[in-house]
């Protein structure tokens, strides 16, 4: 089964991130080609030699997975409030949307708005 899930900048759909959960591997496709490099982000897109057409590994995938989930070793209680029994960074993910307080992108299924599930857009809102 393949799992997909919309990359966004704010409210700017950038790439598909995939995960075929029969071979456990994560692709990616950009679907807009046309923004500024700093809307696509920088784990999976590097900067220096930058490429739009660049399509990241699965290894490069899962290490911007990983920066948008909290450290195994402080995980405790966001499992818990997930209704989680063990630490898996994709169904983490899923779960927050891969919503983190540095940046403003993050994982979108349809109908997911940006001033729904981003902190930052919460935050913009109410200042």
């Amino acid at each position: 089964m393949l799992e997909k899930y919309t990359l966004k900048y704010k409210d700017i759909a950038v790439g598909i991130l995939s995960y075929d959960t029969e071979s456990r591997r994560f692709s990616y496709e950009t679907i807009n080609k046309t923004l500024d490099k700093f809307k696509y982000p920088p784990i999976l897109f590097d900067y220096r030699y930058f490429d739009v057409n660049h399509i990241p590994t699965n290894e490069e995938i899962i290490e911007f997975l990983e920066e948008r989930t909290i450290p195994e070793c402080r995980a405790d209680k966001v499992l818990e409030m997930l209704g989680m029994d063990n630490y898996n960074v994709w169904e983490i993910c899923k779960a927050t949307r891969g919503v983190v307080a540095d940046d403003y992108w993050w994982l979108a299924k349809d109908g997911d708005r940006y001033e729904d599930f981003h902190i930052r857009a919460r935050f913009e809102k109410n200042n």
